[in-house]
């Protein structure tokens, strides 16, 4: 036994067109509804007659349906957003199980782990006519449900067919409410056929019975997160002191490619102040904030940038350290720090909340600032946090699904019972306390009008 969604909307089958054709029309219906479907199939080839919930609270949300032209057999029930629920579930239980099963006893009956199959009203239905309910292990209905191997598929292609053939007849044909029944029987009866449903069985490995039936990779646990990421690449400093051999400072290459089109002066290993020339190049290609005429100069006081006057008006802080790589030969010095690190601009403002601080200014020019490596930044943003790093309660479920296969053994049943009584408490707690506290603000009003 198994859900299926119907929609009104189908899904339109592949046209031919010739080769170029940008666009091919299909017409499909305006309406966004949907029907659950409820269907159940033996291992003798044989299904029973399907259950149709349809969207609505009351008894003439049905009258829109042509049911006579459905199954002959259907039954049909309403819910407000088209869902199977615990009495929807009891419902089909008895009016369309116990009256297709036949007499023979016990029967077993086997469910997925959608919480409605696990009601206590269904599985003390179930005790009392000698059904056993079997519930398959989560996320596992994919290789152990006969509906979702062999006969949910066709089911869903035929009704897409059928619904391609009745629109194409005429433009104004759509598929609706009424319409609907005699389309989804057409393919109920197409889709469940023998074949279809005895190839479910077998290919499940329930009947005939055949453990080896399912591969050997379905048994291998899932791991969608399990990324491997590149490590980060290890940042390297040297002190401006080390100079570099004459062959290596012939190598680099003053114009490359990807950088800006302002030319820097070569690099002679020995001079520091390439590194400020550097970081005012880099402030003016990078404008990502704008500085008032104070902060600027503070600036330009602080890292003696002289290049910046005259350049540009509207430098940015650059939040670099004042030492070169080691490793640099055959490029250029700043395609590598572009290239390899992200510069933090400071905020705007920052600067002028610290203007009295000297002790700031001369940490600034003395020591180097914080480079960040963007493997590492991106990799915190795209690596799935684990649950000791989510400060957020979890969400606690309306219904806690039972970790028992056979769901009317005597052990689930008692289980069950006391969790319907526990609740049964505390919904009679929470209307006694709702009830003393509307008394009592009833009585805090009296004795404000007397």
């Amino acid at each position: 036994m198994d859900e299926t969604n119907s929609n009104m909307e189908h899904t339109p089958a592949k046209k031919c067109s010739r080769k170029g054709v940008k666009s091919v029309p299909g017409l499909v219906s305006n309406s966004r509804e949907s029907v659950t479907v409820v269907a159940c199939i033996s291992a003798a080839g044989i299904a029973m007659p399907p259950m149709n919930v349809v969207k609505g609270k009351t008894e003439k949300s049905l009258n829109g349906f042509n049911k006579s032209e459905g199954h002959e057999n259907a039954v049909w029930a309403f819910q407000k957003n088209a869902w199977i629920d615990d009495a929807g579930c009891l419902k089909w239980f008895r009016e369309v199980f116990l009256q297709n099963c036949g007499p023979t006893r016990p029967q077993l009956l086997i469910v997925d782990q959608h919480r409605s199959h696990e009601a206590l009203d269904l599985l003390e239905e179930g005790m009392r006519e000698n059904v056993r309910i079997l519930a398959l292990p989560p996320h596992t209905t994919h290789f152990l449900c006969p509906l979702d191997r062999t006969v949910f598929g066709p089911f869903k292609k035929h009704y897409n067919s059928a619904c391609d053939d009745f629109t194409m007849q005429s433009p104004s044909n759509l598929v609706m409410k009424w319409n609907w029944p005699k389309l989804s029987n057409d393919a109920f009866k197409l889709a469940f056929s023998h074949r279809n449903i005895v190839s479910g069985f077998r290919a499940c490995g329930i009947f005939p019975f055949n453990p080896s039936a399912i591969p050997l990779e379905a048994y291998m646990p899932a791991e969608p997160t399990n990324i491997e990421y590149p490590e980060p690449e290890i940042t390297r400093e040297i002190t401006t002191t080390e100079t570099r051999s004459e062959e290596e400072q012939h190598d680099i290459d003053p114009n490359p490619t990807n950088t800006s089109t302002t030319d820097l002066p070569p690099y002679d290993g020995v001079n520091p102040e390439i590194n400020l020339e550097l970081l005012s190049q880099i402030a003016v290609e990078n404008q990502d904030s704008i500085l008032d005429e104070k902060e600027r100069e503070e600036v330009e006081e602080i890292f003696n940038l002289s290049v910046l006057i005259g350049k540009s008006t509207e430098p940015e802080v650059i939040d670099l350290p004042l030492t070169l790589p080691p490793d640099n030969s055959g490029d250029n010095i700043r395609h590598n720090l572009l290239q390899d690190h992200t510069v933090e601009p400071i905020q705007h403002g920052a600067i002028k909340q610290r203007r009295d601080d000297p002790l700031w200014s001369s940490t600034m020019m003395q020591s180097p600032l914080k480079v960040v490596d963007w493997n590492s930044e991106i990799n915190n943003i795209f690596t799935v946090a684990s649950h000791a790093s989510i400060n957020e309660k979890p969400q606690k479920r309306k219904k806690k699904q039972t970790g028992h296969r056979v769901l009317t053994s005597d052990e689930c049943i008692v289980e069950k019972r006391l969790q319907k009584q526990k609740k049964e408490e505390n919904d009679t707690k929470k209307k006694a306390n709702a009830e003393n506290r509307k008394k009592k603000a009833i009585d805090e009003f009296i004795k404000k009008m007397k």
